[in-house]
Parts: C-alpha cells; structure tokens; sequence
C-alpha cells in the first residue's frame, strides 16, 4: 500500500487549510457583490471549494493521516481586508474579482508544486489533477469576462 510521507501530509493539509479559506473568501465576495452574474460565479467557486475539501478530507484520511478542520489567520484576515475594500473601492466588483483571479493563480501553483513530490500516491495525484483542472477552468471562465463592464450586467 501507498503511503504518506510527512511532507507530503504537510502539503496536503496547507492546501486543505488555503480551500477553507477560499471557500469562505468566495461565500464573502458573493455577499459583498452587487453584480449578480459575478456573485453567481463566487457561489459556485464557494460550492466548489467546499467539495474539494471533503474530498482532500477523504484522501487525507484514507492514508490514516489528521487532517485541519479549519482555515489559516490570515485567510481570516483577508477577508476582513475584502470587506474593507469593498466599502472604499469605487469599483468593488472588479477589486474582488482581481483578487479572486489572483488567489486562483496562487492555488493552481501551490497544486502544481505538491505534484511535483515524488512518490505521491496515485488516487492523490488524480484528486489534485482533477482539482487543478477545475480551478484552471473557473479562472479561464471568470478571465474571458474580466474585461466587462459589470455594472450594465
């Protein structure tokens, strides 16, 4: 039987902690967000997050591995950040999903350097690479009408 090394539930379980965040960053976007259409597409990254993290859970578990049942301080602390500047931002639409567009890149890479591990068990490597190309398909969805004007949606 495949096994988990300890650097590998190290990665496994940061990126656990950074989906809790993310999850609860969409939730917060879609609350502050007045467009509808945006707001719809941060519901469904939120979904898709909470998901991810019952299947990483899942995955984590089955190595007989702890997992987090919690996000990170300073996810906490960005998104009280985002509702600061949804406040003061003029545009707050376009400022959130900046930031979306941003923590989206930063977790396909995070995703990209744990499969990197040696070792990795194949049902992680299939789970990351499915999760992977859901992010990367949500980014691409969300990047073709960044340029809008989302106020005439």
């Amino acid at each position: 039987m495949e096994k988990y090394t300890e650097v590998i539930g190290r990665k496994l379980n940061a990126i656990l902690e950074k989906t809790y965040d993310a999850e609860k960053g969409f939730g917060k976007a879609a609350e502050n967000c007045e467009v509808r259409s945006l707001a719809t597409w941060f519901n469904e990254r939120a979904l898709d997050r909470h998901r991810f993290i019952n299947e990483l859970k899942r995955e984590i578990n089955a190595f007989g591995e702890g997992y987090k049942d919690n996000g990170t301080l300073a996810g906490d602390a960005h998104r009280t950040w985002m509702d600061i500047k949804s406040l003061f931002s003029k545009d707050h639409a376009e400022a959130m999903l900046e930031e979306a567009i941003r923590g989206e890149k930063v977790a396909l890479e995070e995703y990209k350097e744990v499969l990197k591990e040696k070792d990795l068990p194949r049902s992680t490597i299939a789970l990351l690479t499915s999760q992977m190309a859901q992010i990367d398909y949500g980014l691409a969805l969300i990047m073709g009408v960044k340029d809008l004007d989302y106020e005439k949606q």
